[in-house]
């Protein structure tokens, strides 16, 4: 999924790092301001006044400010100043509510953390009473992946994923997901330094580079294998986390690099 950005103008002000809504009229947007608005995407840096230009990341990877503490991994929706907070069921008893993005990092009110823009209306009476149809979307889907990673040899590690159905079996059709490289073993940032030759592709799959040799999008092989190498030729340490549809996060083992 490559990051898609269009400039429209704010029919008000609009903070940097929120999620907005359509406005009143088809070019305009406004600041998001309660859990229940259509989120369509997240503003940029920048403050916007009203009638003046302004990008909205609509999907890929942006930075949102938060209004409350979220989990990496947690759905997002909108405060009532269009900072990022929980999905939570407390939310979900009441009504149904807006996803805008899921959180790619843990964090605290006031942190700006990295997160996968998504738009979906959701509640919890929508998944008792979704159809066959619906739910067989995800069958098949990616839930879960495994990953071995390799000894380091001539600066290359090789690194292998397979990924797995909801039940736990290996993925009978070509799946596709997004994969970043982080510093930490829990996943909860992007790598400050990427590894210097990136990530290439060995035997099996597609690496689609999103954030030059930080972040991907990853397509397997019809039986969910992919082969990937990543090579560095300083000493350190990086971890590969894939993200899986459900928001969840798969965390290889160290990757670790000795001085070239």
């Amino acid at each position: 999924m490559n990051q898609v950005i269009r400039t429209y103008y704010a029919g008000a002000e609009v903070n940097g790092y929120r999620f907005v809504k359509p406005g009143a009229a088809d070019n305009a947007v406004l600041q998001a301001a309660a859990n229940s608005d259509g989120i369509i995407g997240v503003s940029g840096s920048l403050v916007a006044a009203a009638a003046q230009p302004i990008d909205i990341a609509h999907t890929g990877l942006a930075k949102l400010l938060l209004g409350g503490t979220v989990t990496r991994g947690d759905k997002l929706t909108s405060d009532a100043n269009g900072k990022g907070v929980e999905l939570s069921d407390t939310i979900l008893a009441s009504a149904a509510a807006h996803c805008g993005a899921i959180a790619l990092q843990s964090g605290v009110v006031g942190d700006i953390i990295d997160v996968l823009v998504v738009q979906q209306r959701v509640s919890k009476t929508s998944a008792i009473i979704a159809s066959v149809a619906e739910i067989g979307v995800l069958i098949g889907a990616p839930m879960d992946a495994g990953i071995v990673v390799e000894a380091e040899e001539t600066n290359a590690v090789a690194v292998a994923i397979q990924l797995k159905d909801a039940d736990g079996d290996d993925l009978a059709i070509r799946g596709n997901i997004l994969a970043y490289f982080s510093d930490d073993a829990n996943g909860d940032s992007l790598a400050a330094t990427a590894p210097s030759s990136g990530m290439a592709v060995g035997a099996d799959g597609v690496a689609i580079e999103l954030v030059t040799k930080k972040v991907y999008r990853l397509t397997s092989e019809v039986d969910g294998d992919i082969d990937l190498v990543v090579t560095n030729d300083t000493a350190d340490t990086f971890y590969l986390v894939l993200v899986m549809p459900n928001g969840k996060l798969i965390v290889s083992d160290a990757i670790t690099f000795t001085a070239g």
